[in-house]
């Protein structure tokens, strides 16, 4: 296979995940926005750490702006999700349950 054939098959298969991961991502920020668990925000933060980690695990890593792409995406990701969970109140009682201050 030439360098060229494989890298537009590296691209397809770039493209296939961004879209599949993308979709995921926002059914399940929808979900959040109407059903207050913390479960999806920890669903988006395995999809955030799944995209940072995509073009490594699907070798598509010479396509430098799909993996620009997916890493700085998979970081916002995660960063928003861990946030949201965070501020989630039933999430800030069990953290002060656990680790009450002195």
């Amino acid at each position: 296979m030439s360098r060229q054939n494989s890298f537009a098959v590296g691209a397809g298969i770039a493209a296939r995940a961004m879209w599949i991961l993308g979709a995921a991502i926002v059914l399940f920020a929808a979900f959040a926005v109407y059903m207050h668990k913390a479960w999806e925000e920890i669903i988006n933060i395995l999809l955030g750490i799944c995209l940072i980690a995509s073009p490594w695990m699907l070798s598509f890593t010479e396509n430098q702006t799909a993996t620009t792409n997916a890493v700085v995406v998979g970081l916002l990701v995660t960063a928003f999700a861990v946030w949201a969970m965070l501020m989630e109140t039933a999430v800030q009682k069990w953290w002060h349950e656990r680790y009450p201050t002195r």
